[in-house]
């Protein structure tokens, strides 16, 4: 399962109230699998996913978190928040990634908010 299509089933599941714990530890697997294939998006919901279920794993958000970091200059400001939001949803500090959130700036491009490293 490729990784767009995997993020899209953790936030389908998780939009519906599903909690399943084999369903998200099955979803772990795959996602720590897959890690470096989800795009900034992708790596928003499956946090949100996570979050939202209570099915906050560790390592789920750890590769995660490593990703975000890296990633952080394509993150929307919707994906920013919601990620933002899960990491303190699930009690994951990701310190490094909030300390590079800081340090966005806005820039509007095309009418769509992006952000860029500062």
């Amino acid at each position: 399962m490729p990784a767009k299509h995997l993020a899209s089933l953790c936030w389908a599941f998780a939009s519906s109230g599903c909690e399943s714990p084999e369903l998200f530890q099955a979803a772990k697997l795959r996602a720590l699998e897959l890690a470096e294939n989800f795009t900034v998006q992708e790596i928003a919901d499956v946090l949100w996913s996570f979050a939202t279920t209570g099915n906050s794993d560790p390592e789920v958000f750890a590769a995660m978190a490593n990703l975000a970091q890296m990633y952080i200059q394509g993150f929307q400001l919707h994906d920013l928040s919601n990620t933002m939001w899960a990491f303190a949803a699930a009690g994951y500090p990701a310190p490094d990634f909030f300390e590079r959130a800081q340090r966005v700036k806005r820039s509007s491009r095309d009418g769509c908010v992006c952000l860029s490293a500062a």
